[in-house]
């Protein structure tokens, strides 16, 4: 009887795989505390931020998720491109099997600011890389980042060799300091 509840202890209780050795060691646990694979926990618990290209827990409420509509998309979108905070959901609806129109519920959203993540990113990242193609959700660390009202960094001239400060200064990405 110990045996097979020690087989069980080495494979994925969602999909049936194998644990790897790793898994093993110190197993990711479903809600019922059963152990889990890294792909099958990544799945059921865990977003992928397009932004900072990382994955982060799924939100347990409504108030801890926020998304970004890009520039591009905010004509499809119908409402302006920027940085949104959920207040509740439901936050989009849409026909059974993905055929029809998207309903956005506007009264369970706030905009935090209003701004163009396209060229923001472009600035960050170099021209030609944006990477949000229409609205996407994001981690709350990419989403806190790109609603601030002033540049991501602000440094003193001084400090910074002259040749890096000219270059990071016409992108446009600091702003001076006093």
């Amino acid at each position: 009887m110990e045996q097979i509840e020690k087989i069980e202890l080495h494979v994925c209780s969602r999909c049936g795989n194998e644990l790897d050795d790793e898994e093993r060691d110190s197993p990711s646990l479903n809600k019922l505390s059963e152990p889990i694979c890294d792909d099958c926990y990544r799945e059921c618990y865990r977003e992928y931020c397009p932004i900072c290209e990382d994955y982060y827990d799924k939100p347990e409420k409504p108030t801890d998720t926020y998304f970004i509509v890009s520039k591009s998309s905010e004509q499809d979108a119908g409402i302006k491109a920027g940085v949104y905070h959920v207040l509740e959901y439901p936050v989009f609806s849409a026909a059974v099997g993905g055929l029809g129109s998207t309903y956005l519920w506007k009264e369970n959203f706030e905009l935090l600011r209003e701004c163009d993540v396209d060229s923001m990113l472009s600035k960050i990242y170099g021209k030609g890389t944006a990477k949000l193609d229409g609205t996407e959700f994001v981690c709350e660390c990419c989403a806190r980042r790109f609603s601030r009202t002033t540049n991501f960094i602000q440094i003193r001239k001084r400090w910074v060799e002259s040749a890096l400060y000219k270059n990071i200064r016409e992108r446009g990405i600091i702003q001076e300091g006093k």
